[in-house]
């Protein structure tokens, strides 16, 4: 009864029989019934039961349950691939959620004593069909598949050899125990670190698809449709859950739906009629737990070819599985974590806007990647991913480096010292003159943080090169009227000068990227002290008020720095700048500001 109550369970109750599944393992575990955790695990895991028969080992517990039930019992003459390819979504989705909490329960009662055979055995069972399971169709069964794969293989790398020297010397059956049981576990591991790179490599590729794809049709621009790449960490999280929810619900409703009709039509028609809706009712069940899967969604980029079609189904299964990576807080997942980044980068935005779902997952691996910590090993990579990505083409990878970068240094800055913390500092500078204004803005974002923990040395060296390269760019209105005096008298030695003043001499120097960006570099020393007035204070905010007669986006620049100084200080911190500055200086701070009363 309790396998076929497992079996048939709606999707809305899985939970439960997961729970009830773990309880009968522990207890089976804490009485030392070895035997009997086999048994279970046959009885309930289609999945396991399945890859004996192709085997020829054991047989099918119950045949009326599971995979079995989509096969017609007839797993013993069908490959893995043909099994899958014929059950339900639904039945996917069941036997893999139970076999992730089958693996999870028996690692953490396990962690102590070792890997029993019992349960090597259903990690080498799972991860032989991991490869088939992952190309599943079905949203929620892709989430199961990249759930399952990360568990079986982040296990196996947790499991060390065992090197435990006993005081007395041991059995040699013991001693033979433990050499079979290294042995198998070294294999087994060896086996899930080719099957993790196998889907990093796949990722790598898939991402490369795509980004072929956006050059060759020259798009790289936020997707209709979908978050900006600024959007919030919350707003991209709830909207991904939110979606998430909206399917999970759908298909539990449906497939309660699904179950009721099942019974009343076992009760009303002939075994002939229910034999002949049977397939009608797998179908209808694999439809409804991928509402908004992404084979469906695919239908409307029927123009796209076969090779862009199968690599945004493995970027789909990909991002899960990164997630599920991430998820497990383990150091064991941060050298894949470490190995995906690249791709990872470079995919925001770069998803057809008619997978959304597809692109908010990408969005949540990223956002939950920022939180990951990094071993010292690992950070030297991480930076080199992040630089690259600073200086691509597309706009949304630099936009997406530069925000990672922030947490990245922040939480371990104590591991990249002082010549990574420069690397940074370094590519956020080169962003701050970025073609694209919303690079730049966030490049000033960036700066304003990182000017906060930077050794007061480093941080004056730049405030005194931004200041002198403002005084460069931006000639004081006194010197402009002079020239225009000089230029009218038709001064040749005037004319001389005005052909080498900084602010002209240089092409680049006066390009909008160049100039803005001094603004926003201006802009994020103010910023960097949002609640005290230090010393160097007053000449930066002398010098955004020089900048406030330029064009947009200068102008705008300066005056939301200046309301967000407001903000920020309130009366005590202004009247606090006032005595520090002149009367002249305050009058131009006010002129700037005007009409806004709050500098009065």
């Amino acid at each position: 009864m309790f396998v076929k109550a497992m079996a048939v369970a709606p999707l809305e109750i899985v939970d439960i029989w997961c729970a009830a599944l773990r309880f009968a393992l522990y207890e089976l575990e804490k009485a030392g019934k070895e035997e009997y955790v086999g048994i279970l695990l046959d009885a309930t895991l289609a999945l396991r039961r399945t890859k004996r028969a192709r085997s020829g080992v054991g047989s099918l517990a119950d045949p009326s349950s599971s995979l079995a039930i989509a096969t017609g019992g007839a797993t013993t003459t069908t490959s893995l691939t043909a099994t899958i390819a014929t059950a339900t979504g639904a039945t996917l989705y069941k036997d893999m959620t139970y076999a992730r909490e089958a693996v999870e329960e028996l690692v953490v009662t396990q962690s102590i004593t070792g890997a029993t055979p019992t349960l090597r055995s259903l990690l080498g069972d799972l991860l032989q069909q991991l490869p088939v399971l992952i190309k599943a169709h079905g949203e929620m069964v892709r989430q199961a598949a990249a759930d399952l794969a990360a568990e079986v293989c982040l296990s196996l790398l947790l499991f060390k050899k065992d090197e435990h020297t006993p005081q007395a010397p041991l059995p040699d059956a013991d001693v033979e125990s433990i050499a079979i049981r290294n042995e198998e576990l070294s294999q087994l591991r060896s086996k899930a670190v080719e099957f993790l790179e196998h889907v990093a490599s796949e990722f790598d590729a898939a991402t490369g698809v795509l980004y072929e794809h956006a050059m060759s049709t020259a798009a790289g621009s936020t997707a209709a449709g979908m978050p900006s790449i600024e959007t919030g960490d919350q707003e991209i999280l709830a909207a991904a859950n939110a979606a998430i929810n909206a399917v999970r619900g759908r298909q539990a409703s449906q497939e309660l739906e699904e179950e009721e009709d099942i019974e009343e039509e076992e009760e009303e028609e002939e075994e002939e009629e229910g034999d002949t809706d049977t397939g009608e009712i797998n179908k209808e069940s694999a439809e409804a737990v991928a509402p908004m899967d992404v084979e469906e969604s695919l239908a409307g980029l029927a123009t796209h070819d076969a090779p862009f079609q199968a690599a945004v189904a493995q970027v789909a299964f990909s991002v899960e599985w990164i997630v599920q990576l991430l998820a497990s807080n383990l150091n064991a997942a941060a050298p894949w974590i470490t190995r995906v980044m690249p791709s990872l980068l470079r995919l925001q935005e770069l998803v057809p806007s008619e997978l959304q779902f597809v692109a908010l997952v990408a969005r949540k691996a990223l956002i939950a990647a920022k939180y990951q910590p990094f071993l010292p090993s690992e950070t030297p990579t991480v930076l080199h991913a992040l630089r690259s990505a600073s200086s691509v083409e597309l706009w949304p990878e630099r936009a997406a480096a530069l925000i990672f970068a922030q947490y990245f240094w922040f939480r371990h800055t104590l591991l990249l010292g002082r010549q990574g913390t420069g690397e940074i500092v370094d590519m956020v500078l080169q962003r701050l003159e970025d073609e694209k204004l919303e690079v730049r803005e966030l490049a000033a974002n960036s700066l304003s943080g990182l000017v906060r923990g930077l050794p007061e040395n480093d941080a004056a060296e730049l405030r005194r090169k931004f200041l002198s390269r403002a005084n460069e760019i931006f000639p004081t209105r006194g010197r402009r009227r002079r020239t225009r005096e000089q230029l009218e008298s038709g001064s040749k030695i005037a004319a001389a000068t005005i052909d080498t003043s900084p602010a002209t001499s240089s092409s680049s120097s006066s390009s909008v990227p160049v100039r803005h960006g001094t603004a926003l570099a201006l802009q994020a020393l103010v910023l960097s002290s949002p609640y005290d007035v230090p010393l160097w204070l007053p000449d930066v905010l002398m010098a955004l008020v020089r900048l406030a007669s330029e064009p947009a986006p200068i102008k705008t620049t300066v005056t939301k720095a200046l309301g967000e100084f407001r903000r920020t200080h309130e009366e005590g911190g202004l009247v606090e700048v006032k005595e520090v500055l002149s009367g002249e200086q305050w009058e131009a701070i006010r002129d700037v500001a005007s009409p806004a009363s709050y500098f009065v």
